[in-house]
């Protein structure tokens, strides 16, 4: 329970289920209750936040205070996210949120195309039928024209897919550079917007 006295709940994207999973086993670390909605809703933007919207007023309605484990994954983010009782972690995406601010950044400016570990199981699927490259001639065509790598955060909670990687990379014709992170800025963004919960509903 809060210092208000209402129950905290998060709403995440399943592309961190695995990461919140391990989370709450560490005792003490994430007591909350935890809400997924299908990771591949950032394929249409519209309809997550129709599902966000529903979610969050299933929540309000039930008297709980809410944390989005989102980052500006929709246009009507800051709107949602404006209202009494419902916060989320800095970060602009999933990866910022893993990688800290500043590492984030770094690779952003190396020309990354980043990848997550529950995103990768997609990746066919997402360039096909959702960015376009129907064709690996495009795919390399494209992706080569804007990024230098192809970066796989690793959180460390299964051996990465070496299979799905030699294949994403000789789709896109980019190297894949695996990149080791802890929880450590992920939890600590869930507390910050605990925190920002608490300060919010004192007196």
């Amino acid at each position: 329970m809060t210092a208000a006295g209402h129950s905290t709940v998060c709403i995440a994207c399943g592309v961190f289920l695995d990461e919140l999973q391990a989370l709450a086993q560490e005792e003490g670390a994430l007591p909350y209750e935890i809400r997924y909605l299908d990771s591949m809703l950032h394929m249409e933007p519209e309809q997550l936040a129709d599902q966000l919207s529903s979610a969050i007023k299933e929540e309000q309605d039930a008297d709980r205070k809410v944390v989005l484990l989102y980052g500006d994954c929709h246009p009507h983010m800051s709107v949602m996210t404006a209202a009494k009782n419902i916060k989320r972690p800095a970060g602009v995406n999933c990866c910022q949120m893993l990688l800290g601010k500043e590492r984030y950044r770094q690779l952003q400016r190396a020309g990354t195309f980043f990848v997550m570990p529950e995103w990768l199981k997609h990746w066919r699927e997402v360039f096909e039928n959702h960015l376009g490259f129907t064709t690996q001639r495009l795919a390399q065509v494209c992706m080569n024209d804007i990024f230098r790598q192809i970066v796989y955060i690793d959180s460390g909670l299964a051996p990465p897919p070496r299979g799905q990687l030699d294949a994403i990379a000789a789709f896109t014709g980019l190297p894949v550079v695996i990149e080791l992170v802890t929880l450590e800025h992920f939890r600590r963004g869930i507390d910050e917007a605990v925190d920002a919960l608490h300060e919010e509903a004192r007196p």
